[in-house]
């Protein structure tokens, strides 16, 4: 991340707002989200240091907060998006858009009560470990 934040510093002297956000998403953003449904993590450390890369390029927002500097940007938080990047990867296994072979089996649940609720209620696993806890199977379901 440091190398492409590097470049962008490097080339891209005056930078104004849309231009930045289309770098940004483009060349930082896409590289923070890849791959976060495998890899996703769950310390509070590893979060804030992940949430430090979206550093501000732009001299004008650098004594902004971090909430403050989203907001101004109409960015969501990495947390955000990795839950959202969660419900949308859920969708599809439910949905049937991978191959059966390729995708984590989530349960149906065999308590289905038609009255609350809908019919495509998934089981919830369980977990004592902390290292299961965050296992993509696990995590998707509301604590």
């Amino acid at each position: 991340m440091q190398q492409i934040t590097g470049l962008i510093k490097r080339n891209f002297k005056n930078i104004d707002f849309q231009c930045f956000l289309l770098l940004y998403k483009s060349m930082i953003r896409s590289h923070l989200q890849y791959a976060q449904t495998v890899w996703s993590p769950f310390k509070a450390k590893l979060i804030e240091e992940v949430e430090t890369v979206q550093n501000v390029l732009l001299p004008g927002l650098r004594q902004l907060s971090y909430t403050q500097l989203l907001q101004k940007l109409r960015l969501p938080t990495l947390v955000y998006t990795r839950a959202r990047s969660d419900m949308i990867e859920v969708l599809k296994i439910v949905h049937g858009c991978y191959y059966p072979e390729c995708v984590p089996y989530l349960q149906p649940s065999s308590y289905c009560n038609y009255t609350r609720g809908h019919n495509r209620m998934l089981f919830k696993l369980q977990s004592h470990l902390d290292l299961c806890k965050n296992v993509f199977t696990v995590r998707v379901f509301p604590k």
